[in-house]
């Protein structure tokens, strides 16, 4: 294995001690060396990097924040460069940083620069495409962080994920019509719904359309069939789905 590589899964390691104990004499040198690795040219070394920058957030919380701007340059510089596996682990890395700095992420500066080629991605992913629910996963987290800053980009993400829900529910519906022919797309619906009702602004529109969506499914498979179904949610979705939704 690369040295590089084996370098920055030491280092990832060593996280915890860095910032509870050395945070003065190690915490930027690490984290600026990690920055540096992240755009290695080897795919290994990427991965490593990645990986131990996305520990770093964690651990660093919002010790990071005053290095936004040298990170958020760096991960976006990624997204031109990763692929396949990395690109996973780097829409993880910038989950996880919008997790750790929350709300500090809303400055237009920063906006600006992270939004982009995240919508980018967002626009050229098929709906099929295996890396949709994991980018899906990482702008929910960045539109919890951003909060009213992530209102310009808040539309074309809520009516793909509407789109994304009403394909789950003709599947369910289709599942339960022919079980032995087509599967239940359980862990796809469940995933969606949380991440629509973990937004608290979506336009009103938009929260209309979703409910209309969620009742009419409800009526059309029965109470019963729709109390099993959602059986499986977590409870503090079923919560938010029926504050906000009315389901």
């Amino acid at each position: 294995m690369d040295f590089r590589s084996i370098t920055c899964w030491t280092l990832s390691r060593y996280c915890s001690w860095v910032v509870d104990e050395a945070r003065d004499l190690y915490f930027e040198q690490t984290l600026k060396g990690l920055l540096v690795r992240v755009l290695d040219g080897n795919k290994r070394v990427q991965e490593a990097a990645c990986s131990a920058f996305a520990t770093v957030e964690e651990e660093g919380g919002d010790f990071i924040a005053p290095y936004l701007s040298d990170i958020l340059q760096t991960l976006v510089q990624a997204f031109g460069i990763y692929q396949a596996k990395n690109l996973l682990i780097l829409y993880d890395a910038v989950g996880t940083l919008a997790n750790s700095v929350g709300n500090a992420l809303s400055q237009p500066a920063y906006v600006q620069v992270l939004m982009p080629p995240l919508m980018e991605k967002w626009q050229r992913l098929g709906n099929d495409d295996k890396e949709l629910f994991p980018l899906l996963e990482c702008v929910s987290s960045v539109a919890s962080a951003m909060g009213i800053a992530f209102l310009p980009y808040c539309e074309p993400v809520y009516t793909r994920c509407i789109t994304l829900i009403t394909q789950s529910l003709h599947q369910s519906v289709e599942a339960q019509q022919r079980p032995n022919e087509v599967e239940m797309p359980d862990k796809d619906f469940v995933f969606l719904c949380d991440a629509i009702a973990s937004w608290s602004t979506p336009k009103p529109e938009l929260k209309e359309m979703f409910s209309r969506i969620l009742n009419g499914f409800r009526n059309q498979v029965g109470i019963e069939n729709w109390t099993a179904f959602t059986a499986q949610f977590p409870p503090p979705l079923r919560e938010r789905l029926a504050a906000q939704y009315n389901v």
